[in-house]
């Protein structure tokens, strides 16, 4: 298997989001979350050489953790998971974006757009599942803020997936990748307040320490921007409550209402008509600072995050929708077919 010529023949497939690799001869696309398998098997042969072009000094021994690094080949870069299984090694690759879409063009709402770029500091949480484009969208917010607005980023990732320039208008941007420039999401976030960073960026909340660093880093007035799993807006702040430990909860609610500006919850349905992936949404702003979303600043101090939904429908006009909102005006603007429609009321 000449590999480099695979990738070359492989990577410009509309949809084309990943490859599933097994040392057992299996080899699988996901092409618009549908998997394509090819005909045939690799050899272990195969296998290996995979393995040697993505450590070229000599791979790391394979226990029980997975290893993730990034690598690039036919000028493409990959974020690899390279793991064992009940039947062999696999490796799955993550194909990024060439370039960084603007956020139009990810239909990302243009509320969400204009708030991001009008906070000056707190917390923006960007949730999904494995898969729904959370990176992608993340790095089209920065992008276009850092050419309006002057910042200092720091982007600490695991690995990195999208390459910033180091200047992008008025702004720098700095990228610290674990195990190639930086120690840990924890350490290296302890080093951003000597960085004179203004704005940080966190590849995804791994654990209490790096959950607590991001808050009190938003209480002081950075602009933390930080991926998290989550189905819809009151899961995502469950999901970060949930990260430290039980005794912290009403400590972390408290501040969470305090300095969490904006939530944004992202899905992808495909259309089965065009096979294209469609980005809906449910956001959540809380501007209490300037006297604004009090209630829902309330609902989270308190915990009534269930609570959340409904303050949304509340606050359409200040452009925060539910995912139905969502759907309804992809429907509208037929990005999705009228069978997706949700029904009246739905929540």
């Amino acid at each position: 298997m000449d590999w480099s010529r695979f990738f070359q023949a492989n990577c410009d497939r509309k949809g084309l989001s990943d490859f599933f690799i097994r040392e057992s001869g299996e080899v699988a696309l996901m092409i618009g979350k549908q998997l394509e398998y090819l005909d045939g098997k690799i050899t272990p042969e195969d296998f290996e050489a995979l393995v040697n072009l993505i450590w070229r000094n000599g791979p790391p021994e394979l226990g029980l953790r997975a290893h993730e690094p990034a690598f690039e080949l036919a000028g493409r870069r990959f974020r690899v998971s390279y793991y064992r299984t009940l039947g062999g090694r696999e490796i799955t690759l993550r194909l990024p974006a060439i370039s960084i879409p603007a956020p139009e063009q990810l239909r990302v709402p243009a509320a969400v757009v204009s708030t991001f770029c009008r906070i000056r500091g707190g917390l923006v949480l960007v949730s999904g599942q494995m898969g729904s484009g959370k990176s992608t969208t993340v790095s089209s917010l920065w992008m276009h803020l850092a050419a309006r607005e002057p910042h200092r980023i720091v982007a600490i990732e695991d690995p990195v997936e999208f390459v910033y320039p180091t200047r992008h208008g008025p702004s720098l941007f700095t990228m610290r990748e674990l195990d190639t420039s930086c120690e840990g999401y924890e350490q290296a976030l302890l080093e951003v307040r000597r960085q004179n960073a203004t704005a940080v960026s966190i590849g995804e909340i791994r654990g209490a320490e790096s959950a607590e660093k991001c808050l009190r880093f938003a209480l002081i007035g950075l602009l933390v921007v930080a991926t998290i799993h989550g189905e819809n807006v009151p899961s995502t702040l469950a999901s970060y409550v949930a990260e430290l430990p039980k005794e912290r909860a009403a400590w972390a609610l408290s501040n969470l209402a305090t300095a969490c500006r904006m939530v944004v919850a992202q899905r992808l349905i495909r259309n089965p008509e065009t096979g294209n992936l469609v980005a809906v949404h449910e956001t959540m702003f809380n501007l209490s600072y300037e006297g604004k979303h009090l209630g829902i600043a309330a609902n989270i101090r308190e915990g009534h995050l269930d609570r959340l939904r409904r303050d949304i429908q509340g606050h359409r006009g200040d452009g925060m929708q539910t995912f139905e909102d969502s759907i309804n005006r992809a429907v509208g603007e037929g990005a999705l077919p009228p069978e997706f429609r949700p029904p009246p009321n739905a929540l």
